[in-house]
């Protein structure tokens, strides 16, 4: 269980975050657009983390990065691109354009070259691979499939998403059955296959009935979502 460590991070962020967003509240009440912050802290946070990267990762330790206060800086990333989607959506369409391939394929380029273990990967290269994919991400929310082929690809595929959290956790367990094995087409394949079947079978057993639950215990208003808070 050792990829877990990112649950671990998730889990700190999003406890903080919405402390974050309830402070920004309070201390800008009034204003009509009171999480603009988040726009001032996103590059001071980016480089304390990759400071803390930087400094206090010791030399020639190779390892993950995992310690939450080196790897929120990409979660922020995606907070960012949040507001700017919903709250300054000319700013959001600045960063759709057929440049932000090319600014995802430079910015995830090192990842191709360097080991996730090399000192340049786990420090500026984590950095630029979440400029990289927030890029990536901006660009794919703004264009949608024209051809029926493409549009039952990007459903198929939106459909294995709804299952992706399960099955990252399994998938790393169900590698150790592959381990010894000679690495082979026909391998890869059978442990794609196998990753997708079980991480779809223990989100329909496990994390759907509990998220279904959830929804009944503590049910969601829509009149208390962010955007309507703010606008009241």
């Amino acid at each position: 269980m050792g990829h877990s460590w990112s649950l671990a991070v998730e889990e700190h962020f999003y406890l903080l975050l919405p402390i974050f967003l309830m402070g920004l509240m309070a201390l800008r009440r009034g204003r009509a657009d009171p999480f603009s912050a988040i726009l001032y802290l996103f590059v001071p946070i980016s480089g304390v983390c990759l400071a803390f990267r930087y400094f206090l990762l010791p030399p020639g330790v190779y390892r993950i990065v995992a310690p939450t206060h080196m790897r929120i800086d990409s979660l922020f990333a995606g907070v960012t691109l949040g507001y700017l989607y919903h709250f300054r959506p000319r700013w959001f369409a600045n960063l759709t354009g057929h440049y932000a391939l090319v600014v995802a394929f430079l910015c995830c380029l090192p990842a191709v070259f360097l080991s996730s273990w090399d000192r340049r990967m786990q420090t500026i290269g984590l950095t630029g691979l979440f400029v990289g994919f927030s890029f990536l991400l901006a660009w794919a929310i703004d264009r949608k499939p024209r051809s029926p082929i493409g549009m039952a690809v990007m459903e198929r595929a939106a459909r294995i998403g709804e299952y992706s959290y399960s099955i990252y956790l399994w998938h790393w367990i169900l590698s150790l059955a592959f381990i010894q094995a000679k690495p082979s087409a026909m391998l890869f394949w059978s442990y794609i296959t196998l990753s997708l079947a079980v991480g779809i079978l223990i989100s329909r057993l496990v994390e759907m009935p509990a998220l279904a639950l959830r929804n009944r215990v503590l049910p969601v208003s829509p009149a208390m979502t962010v955007s309507t808070v703010v606008l009241r």
